[in-house]
């Protein structure tokens, strides 16, 4: 289930009948707490800021919010139960999809991934056809429910033909198609570009032009062809012709779909039909294999056991950490709308073991190496110290600008949280 946060001092305890029990995220419109009808069953309740109460043009978004998600099938969003435009602080009561985001739920492959491919363009589909631009697909705002993915957060969303709003960039960087940089009103290929976008991010952990500094990501987004990893066919071609410059390149969003269906991976017939129903477990590497960060379309890795070159007699050399990795590393780690830390991460040369301090949560752990491959590391996270999760695997990756991505899955170690998943992505640099 998705994560909740503690109510905050100033919070409600109660919001149109609900019972509020915890937040589940923040953003710049409003809060979304975890409530209880009086029935007892579990709701969303979207807030908005105090600060936006007395702004028209605010409530006139959470109207269109509203509007939007109303319009669109109700397969494949979030239903609305209840709303108040008209009171001192206008709200969404929603249905609670019990499951974490596609960005909480680690990297996926094979079929798993393309089940994820075809049930995520088909929501789109569904999207488009009531006449809307979603306009902030990204990874957090695909929850991965138990009958299946629902898109979610339609507070930037406008009708085909609408003009965009002035003042800066409306949506999420890295996952903004070139036009929507430079302002064009909205059009579905917007979403084509950015259904592409979360693709590779569920691939590969990354959105395909980075998620660094936001001038470097634009400059890539509108001028560097994206970096797909390892992304497999035939997952692969489609996305690439999602993210084509030129939108009028790109197929639409039921041209993808079927392109998808037509396409079914070794292994998986029978099986993608069943992805638009039943959410599937994250699927992650091999135990010891890394996916290469440089051959696109397919997967290298130390896998254990595997034929060498060296005579069987001859021993593995020790894994230790080269000069790329090496240093202290600094960041931010985003766990989910208002929640963060600051991670100090120290790579030894020559060593074996990394030392993880989250700054904020006041927790230290450790971390040995298990595979190399390139650019990336894998690890298992052996101890910690404070209230942080105990277990769990990182991937490490080395980029040319000099950053260092920190990607950790794992899953919560009591009787209430031991089978739900939780992860963190984090950017880091050398101090």
């Amino acid at each position: 289930m998705p994560a909740v946060w503690p109510l905050l001092t100033g919070d409600p305890a109660e919001i149109g009948g609900c019972r509020l029990e915890g937040r589940l995220g923040a953003g710049g419109q409003g809060v979304v707490y975890l409530g209880r009808t009086a029935e007892g069953a579990p709701v969303a309740v979207k807030l908005l800021h105090e600060g936006w109460s007395g702004d028209e043009s605010a409530r006139r978004r959470f109207a269109r919010e509203i509007d939007a998600a109303r319009r669109v099938a109700p397969f494949c969003v979030a239903r609305v139960l209840d709303f108040d435009l008209d009171g001192p602080r206008p709200y969404i009561v929603s249905e609670y999809v019990e499951g974490p985001t596609l960005r909480q739920a680690g990297r996926r492959s094979g079929p798993a991934l393309h089940r994820l491919a075809v049930a995520t363009a088909t929501a789109l589909a569904a999207v488009h056809r009531a006449g809307i631009v979603h306009r902030d697909f990204k990874p957090a705002n695909v929850l991965l429910g138990p009958d299946g993915p629902r898109v979610v957060d339609f507070g930037v969303a406008r009708g085909l033909g609408a003009t965009t709003a002035s003042g800066g960039i409306v949506g999420t960087p890295a996952y903004m198609a070139p036009e929507q940089i430079a302002g064009e009103p909205p059009t579905p290929a917007w979403d084509v570009f950015a259904w592409g976008c979360v693709m590779v991010f569920a691939a590969t952990g990354r959105p395909p032009f980075g998620d660094d500094a936001l001038p470097a990501v634009l400059n890539r987004v509108l001028t560097k062809e994206p970096d797909l990893g390892d992304l497999e066919e035939p997952l692969r071609s489609v996305v690439a012709l999602a993210l084509r410059k030129d939108p009028a390149e790109r197929p639409g969003i039921l041209d993808i779909t079927m392109r998808l269906l037509a396409a079914v991976p070794e292994g998986a017939a029978g099986d993608v039909a069943a992805g638009l129903t039943t959410a599937g477990r994250p699927v992650h590497p091999e135990p010891d294999t890394v996916p290469s960060r440089r051959s696109p379309g397919r997967r290298r890795g130390l896998l254990a056991g595997a034929p060498t070159p060296a005579p069987a007699a001859t021993s593995r050399a020790p894994l230790r950490f080269t000069a790329r990795f090496a240093g202290v590393w600094r960041g931010r780690v985003d766990y989910e709308p208002g929640a963060y830390d600051t991670l100090v991460l120290t790579v030894p040369k020559g060593g074996d073991t990394v030392t993880e301090r989250f700054v904020d949560y006041r927790c230290e752990g450790r971390s040995k190496l298990r595979v190399v491959s390139g650019t990336t590391v894998r690890l298992t996270r052996v101890s910690m110290r404070g209230n942080c999760v105990r277990n769990g695997t990182i991937y490490l990756t080395v980029h040319d600008n000099g950053t260092m991505t920190f990607d950790y899955n794992g899953h919560g170690e009591n009787a209430v949280t031991k089978d739900e998943p939780f992860s963190m992505i984090a950017t880091l640099r050398r101090t």
